[in-house]
């Protein structure tokens, strides 16, 4: 591993378990073993430093979900090519199983034990803004609520999405992060060990799936 990699690595480790302002260049230069000054040398600052660790989570996530992503793009795109030929039934039933699969992949990709680091810095520019945030929200977060968003919005029958439609997709956005950002309070409430086992996850996708129905279910006949 090369000297920034290696940097990278160490300081998305510190930057997660103890937040920017807790963790110093010096931390993180001993932590990675290497001379202070390469961190100017290679990122400029500590900010910069912030900055390419949320690039390269960004760019890790991105890889893992873009399959996902790419097969449900077609599939919308579809959808609307053929709405007019779809009866409303066939049309919300595409959409709801393209959200659900969606949701379920973002489960899955969070749960991930090695992902850890990458799970906490999240919630940390959640709660906490920073320049970091902008470039998790452009690279990432944009793209998967822009997708879900237009999916909702054709289950709802909108050409374009609407305020109701950006609302439903954070609501149903926020089952699939809960499992993650709650994960001490999910596990307590199910008896779940802190490790999810394929049997836990392969239940809470089930109670995603049957969520989703039910909502945009509900949705339709307001």
């Amino acid at each position: 591993m090369d000297t920034r990699q290696n940097l990278l690595k160490c300081a998305t480790h510190l930057f997660a378990s103890g937040g920017f302002d807790a963790i110093s260049n010096r931390h993180i230069a001993n932590e990675a073993d290497v001379n202070q000054a390469l961190i100017g040398y290679h990122f400029r600052n500590k900010r910069g430093l912030y900055n390419a660790v949320i690039e390269q989570m960004v760019d890790d996530l991105s890889v893992q979900m873009e399959p996902v992503r790419k097969r449900l793009h077609n599939n919308f795109a579809e959808l609307v090519e053929n709405s007019q030929s779809l009866s409303d039934l066939q049309r919300r039933s595409g959409c709801i199983e393209n959200i659900s699969t969606l949701l379920c992949a973002q489960v899955r990709l969070l749960m991930k034990q090695e992902l850890e680091d990458y799970a906490k810095l999240i919630m940390r520019e959640q709660l906490e803004p920073s320049s970091g945030f902008t470039i998790l929200w452009e690279g990432y977060l944009e793209k998967q609520l822009k997708l879900l968003t237009q999916l909702v919005a054709l289950c709802n029958n909108n050409k374009k999405p609407v305020n109701d439609d950006r609302l439903q997709a954070l609501t149903l956005m926020s089952q699939a992060i809960i499992f993650r950002v709650a994960r001490a309070t999910v596990s307590m409430q199910m008896n779940w060990s802190e490790s999810l086992n394929e049997g836990n996850i392969s239940t809470v996708e089930r109670h995603i799936r049957n969520n989703v129905k039910c909502i945009l279910k509900s949705q339709n006949q307001m």
